[in-house]
């Protein structure tokens, strides 16, 4: 990795001398501005480390890691008194709409001759947290109130993920893998800070090869519980709403997300599905609610996540394939949390369908997603005066449950089911 590294200094070097950004602005404002602010950890524990800013001309991250010379435009320090930069892009051939890559890293190794992102630096990238791209769009003007969170730290190796997305659908599509904790299956709560690796496609109509570099930033080899998303904007809009798709790696039926340890090198044979459509009820309408708690057994210190669970009425509450094949909303509650508040509303579910709600104990998940394996343990809500585990959802009013955890997991000749503890247990709901 010495040859790569010292070819990726020298490529640095002369890209930063011919980009560096000359001291003092103009008084007049630029047609082309972008100013903001620098955060992290890092800043506050190296304070005498120089921080710059580097601007690339497009948001492909292999070009700024690969060929800086050609793809870096602008290049400034950041003002450590109170970690804020502008940079005046005018006259470095961009127009407002144009997308940009920016980046901010603190130099670790300020002897060289000119800062740049190497090894053992620490770098931040800006992310939309809307749409998980890098690229950003310039408008006219001043581009302000930028803020680039500097945490990751730059490692030694290179990555990338391969294989196909299944599927004939076209759009524009977005695949990242994550490194981070999931909780629900609402995206913008992922956190862009755990994005390992970025790109972006066209598809279509037809399955499309694709292949997806891992960031050498913030994560090393291996790179455990990895889930590679694809995610398509059908009618290129540039958001998640009704009639996207959502895909990923699923290891078979009943077709969860999978996880995968990324290493150095390839990893292939990557094949993405789709199989969640995005669907949302319409602006303005009453949310979906349901409030509730968790009563769980003594816990004894164990450390397992709690899941909440929302199923399709029609599923088979005796049959786990049946109920995940179902699943149209979890939630993985806090630690130390019992109590769930759920809002349905881009669920895909609409006023009046029935779900049934499932308390899920999970003793040995480590991707996220619920697991349910032998010893966990489940407990359904069951209405009291039916017995009946629907619940007829109504907008705008939310139901206040208890679902007791009082069940666990065995594992049968036949696949994992629900078993019949020895003491008192609400009734298991007729299949």
């Amino acid at each position: 990795m010495n040859g790569i590294k010292h070819s990726f200094t020298l490529i640095w070097l002369l890209a930063a001398a011919m980009m560096l950004v000359a001291c003092g602005e103009p008084d007049a404002p630029p047609e082309l501005r972008i100013s903001g602010t620098v955060s992290g950890e890092a800043l506050t524990d190296h304070p005498n480390q120089p921080a710059m800013l580097v601007v690339s001309r497009s948001d492909d991250i292999a070009a700024l890691q690969n060929d800086p010379l050609n793809s870096v435009i602008a290049y400034v320090g950041i003002d450590r008194s109170d970690n804020s930069f502008q940079i005046d892009l005018s006259n470095r051939g961009l127009t407002a709409g144009d997308k940009i890559l920016i980046a901010a890293f603190i130099d670790m190794s300020p002897s060289d001759k000119a800062p740049f992102p190497d090894i053992g630096d620490i770098i931040g990238l800006w992310i939309d947290p809307a749409t998980f791209s890098t690229g950003y769009t310039l408008s006219s003007g001043n581009n302000s109130g930028l803020n680039i969170h500097i945490n990751r730290e730059i490692f030694d190796f290179r990555a990338a993920v391969t294989g196909t997305v299944l599927g004939n659908e076209t759009g524009n599509l977005t695949l990242i893998a994550y490194a981070g904790e999931i909780t629900s299956p609402d995206f913008t709560t992922l956190d862009p800070d755990k994005i390992a690796g970025f790109t972006q496609l066209e598809m279509k109509g037809a399955p499309i090869a694709y292949v997806l570099p891992i960031l050498p930033y913030g994560f090393d080899v291996p790179i455990e519980n990895v889930h590679i998303f694809a995610l398509l904007d059908a009618n290129g809009n540039g958001g998640m709403d009704t009639g996207d798709k959502i895909g990923y790696f699923t290891t078979g039926p009943p077709y969860q997300p999978a996880a995968l340890t990324v290493t150095a090198g390839m990893t292939a044979g990557i094949d993405l599905g789709f199989f969640i459509t995005v669907e949302e009820n319409p602006a303005g309408a009453e949310p979906l609610l349901i409030n509730g708690e968790l009563v769980v057994p003594d816990q004894n210190g164990n450390p397992s996540p709690l899941f909440v669970l929302v199923v399709k009425a029609e599923a088979n509450p005796y049959d786990l394939g049946s109920l995940l094949e179902n699943l149209r909303y979890f939630e993985r509650l806090p630690e130390g949390t019992a109590e769930f508040h759920i809002d349905l509303s881009h669920s895909g579910l609409q006023p009046g369908d029935g779900v049934m709600v499932l308390g899920l104990w999970d003793h040995d998940n480590r991707t996220g997603f619920p697991e349910p394996t032998a010893d966990d343990m489940v407990g359904f809500y069951i209405d009291p005066v039916s017995l009946s585990p629907v619940i007829p959802l109504v907008a705008g009013r939310p139901d206040n449950i208890r679902v007791s955890i009082d069940r666990r997991l065995t594992d049968n000749q036949g696949g994992v089911s629900i078993a019949l503890e020895t003491a008192p247990k609400t009734p298991l709901p007729n299949p």
